[in-house]
């Protein structure tokens, strides 16, 4: 029930009827709560903060995306990993990029290969493609680039068509 909105230079968020809600005091943050927290920027820091406003996990990233599957991607200083909703490191920031995380599976970079690991950190798909597509959750597949040649991938890293 939360909108996005600006005012001047800053965002914050109003309910339906345009009243405001959480104050306009950010430089710039998510569109939408997911999880019940939101992403927003303050003084080139990223923090998140709940439907009333409140500041749950510091301003302390420099790169966020949105909570899914209980996790959140974080940056600081281009090494990506993930946090809980507590802000507890819950994987190592280690990676080069990450995203967030699809029928429980998130794809990450490494040293220039794409794979993918599970909630709790472990590489499920091996970290050896050129470029990838994350899995959709209707389909429940990846597209993922080897060596040029895209493959539909499952779960499992098993290659479904070629």
């Amino acid at each position: 029930g939360l909108i996005v909105a600006r005012k001047g230079d800053k965002i914050g968020y109003t309910n339906l009827n345009g009243e405001t809600v959480i104050p306009f005091i950010y430089d710039w943050g998510a569109a939408d709560f997911s999880e019940g927290l939101a992403f927003v920027r303050i003084k080139n820091k990223i923090g998140f903060i709940d439907i009333k406003g409140q500041e749950i996990i510091p301003f302390i990233y420099d790169n966020a995306s949105n909570f899914s599957e209980g996790l959140a991607v974080v940056a600081v200083k281009d090494k990506y990993g993930f946090i809980n909703k507590k802000g507890e490191i819950q994987i190592k920031l280690e990676y080069d990029l990450a995203h967030e995380f699809s029928c429980g599976l998130a794809q990450i970079k490494k040293n220039n290969k794409v794979g993918f690991i599970d909630t709790t950190g472990k590489i499920v798909i091996p970290i050896i493609y050129d470029g990838a597509v994350g899995f959709s959750k209707k389909l429940r597949i990846a597209t993922v680039n080897e060596s040029g040649k895209w493959h539909k991938i499952n779960l499992k890293g098993e290659v479904i068509n070629d």
